[in-house]
């Protein structure tokens, strides 16, 4: 489970094709959530900071991404993606960043097969329940529900990532703002950027 959630927060760093303008990044923010959405794994790695790659190579976060979407015992869905708010563009030595604020909804069903896991390892636990109140931790108490007839948990998901436009590559591209991913930002981008966002 704190696999899904680490590949959950991964996923969310990735990035967008466009030009340097706000609308630019508006409009491919919202394929790249499609792409999210409809769990098109290529095409949502395709939107990586190519630099993250070099921390965390591709093909180790694909087969991550394809496990977790393959795995039968807990169904992640995501849906209602919306940008909350884009900070003003910088410009650092020729390279474009902003912060964007979005927020989505994330559904966690858990089938048979889970409970079952569960009762094997004699854990003895409603295990809706339990991931429901470690998600509680991480995203409040009032953005998480559980509708345990069936077996699912509710999410309301905000998040905030760096948006980098950097001529080295093609268009926006992103990385997520966390405090798991902290260390990790601070090899890619650099100091001056950080400050300023």
């Amino acid at each position: 489970m704190r696999n899904h959630l680490i590949i959950i927060a991964l996923l969310f760093s990735f990035s967008a094709f466009g030009q340097g303008s706000e609308e630019a990044l508006r409009n491919t923010l919202d394929t790249y959530f499609e792409a999210v959405q409809q769990k098109d794994i290529a095409t949502s790695l395709d939107y990586s900071y190519p630099k993250l790659f070099d921390i965390v190579p591709k093909e180790a976060l694909e087969k991550a991404m394809a496990e977790m979407y393959a795995d039968t015992t807990v169904l992640i869905e995501f849906s209602d993606s919306e940008i909350k708010n884009i900070s003003k563009i910088k410009k650092i030595k020729g390279v474009k960043y902003a912060l964007v604020t979005y927020g989505f909804n994330m559904t966690m069903t858990m089938n048979e097969a889970a409970d079952e896991e569960d009762e094997d390892e004699g854990l003895g636990i409603d295990l809706v329940e339990f991931t429901a109140e470690m998600l509680k931790m991480q995203h409040g108490e009032e953005n998480v529900t559980t509708d345990k007839e069936n077996k699912q948990i509710h999410i309301k998901v905000e998040s905030t990532m760096y948006a980098i436009n950097d001529p080295a590559y093609d268009g926006w591209k992103f990385l997520d703002k966390k405090e798991s991913t902290a260390k990790m930002i601070k090899k890619i981008l650099p100091k001056k950027a950080l400050k300023k966002l």
